[in-house]
């Protein structure tokens, strides 16, 4: 069970101190073989009273390393940084809000007002929290930011007149994450009435039932270098007029590489194997915008129930697959294709068939030098393989 932090625990991780004992157990390993070493040090230099919480940060810390920017002296609780956004994510959501007066309700350890306050107009963070606000404050302070944070329940408006910016609890007591906008921490439609007179963006998990969010917002599906990381419902004068789902492809600076809306054209004919196979971005999928991507590169569906895609030429600068051969699928007929194109190295995808990709391998016993990629799905009602080369463009 991860550790609960105390408001006398900020007080002296933020410490001389405190600071001096984060230094010294940044230096240990934290490994299972050395956890009762890594106690004891970290008792010497904390005290018994501080122990665990130095050695939570320092664990906290690193996990953070790889997902948020410059926080490498910053305060978490496991489950703020878990719920935290990746930072390039958190840019790019803050690029929408240039200018503006904001609000954050639900402003946690601090990470989305960190990418807000460089270019909101102003800016000001609420929680009911008072250990993560006081996190927060450090963490901002860490970042050259002074905030303004103030505690405070997200349904009870302590502003007027501002953008408001809302990431709810997405995860029961447990752990589990919710699906339904009305289990999270505020009930979705509760968040929307609150602020129903105000532009309103609210964070949430790319797995939530979008079937249940309001009609009037845009829903945006972002993906960082090829991984769904979030979405985000945006309402008012934040929505993009005209278009209810969007998918929005980050590259690794965070730029953006690519969007596709739900206001472009979709058509997309059914057509066979082609030189290339595409697996469009799981954004695009999740916000199920595959026919308009598929229209904007010129390219038809193996079959309208799945999303890959086919064409004589890929889009730019996507992992694509260069078919080498293909037929009805089973494992026989497999096993002999692979065996005559000298495969030892194979990566199986699957979409819709009911295939376990580690017990095919297991089963194929390969043998050879060659690399390769199988896609095995369904076209119609035939179980297909599609033995290809992938390539980036």
């Amino acid at each position: 069970m991860a550790y609960r932090f105390d408001p006398s625990d900020v007080a002296f991780l933020r410490s001389a101190p405190g600071r001096q004992a984060l230094e010294r157990v940044a230096r240990l390993p934290l490994t299972d073989s050395s956890r009762l070493a890594d106690t004891a040090a970290a008792r010497e230099v904390a005290g018994e009273r501080y122990a665990a919480a130095v050695l939570e940060t320092v664990a906290l810390r690193r996990r953070a390393a790889a997902k948020l920017r410059d926080a490498a002296d910053w305060l978490f609780t496991d489950t703020a940084l878990q719920q935290a956004t990746t930072g390039s994510v958190a840019a790019h959501r803050a690029a929408r809000l240039v200018g503006r007066d904001v609000h954050d309700v639900t402003c946690s350890i601090g990470a989305d007002l960190a990418e807000i306050a460089p270019l909101a107009r102003s800016f000001v963070g609420s929680d009911r929290d008072e250990v993560r606000l006081r996190m927060a404050r450090g963490n901002l302070a860490a970042r050259g930011v002074e905030p303004m944070l103030v505690r405070a329940d997200a349904l009870r408006p302590v502003t007027t007149a501002t953008t408001v910016v809302a990431d709810p609890g997405r995860r029961d007591g447990a752990g589990r994450r919710k699906w339904s906008p009305e289990d999270l921490e505020p009930p979705l439609r509760e968040l929307v009435e609150t602020y129903r007179d105000r532009d309103l963006v609210v964070k949430c998990a790319p797995g939530l039932d979008f079937e249940a969010v309001p009609e009037r917002a845009e829903i945006e599906l972002v993906s960082l270098v090829g991984q769904v990381r979030e979405a985000s419902l945006w309402f008012g004068g934040l929505a993009e007029p005209g278009v209810r789902r969007g998918a929005t492809l980050l590259d690794e600076s965070g730029g953006t590489k690519l969007r596709v809306t739900d206001a472009e054209p979709d058509d997309c004919p059914e057509r066979s194997i082609g030189e290339w196979l595409v697996d469009p971005d799981g954004a695009v999928v999740r916000a199920g915008l595959v026919r308009q991507y598929a229209a904007r590169y010129g390219l038809g569906q193996l079959d309208h129930r799945i999303a890959y895609l086919t064409g004589e030429t890929p889009p730019p600068g996507v992992r694509a697959f260069r078919v080498l051969e293909h037929g009805k699928y089973n494992e026989k007929s497999l096993r002999a294709l692979l065996r005559g194109h000298g495969v030892g190295r194979l990566e199986i995808l699957v979409r819709g068939l009911d295939v376990d990709p580690d017990a095919l391998r297991r089963r194929l016993k390969l043998s050879g030098d060659e690399a390769a990629t199988v896609v095995l799905t369904r076209v119609g009602r035939t179980p297909t393989a599609i033995l290809c080369r992938a390539e980036t463009g």
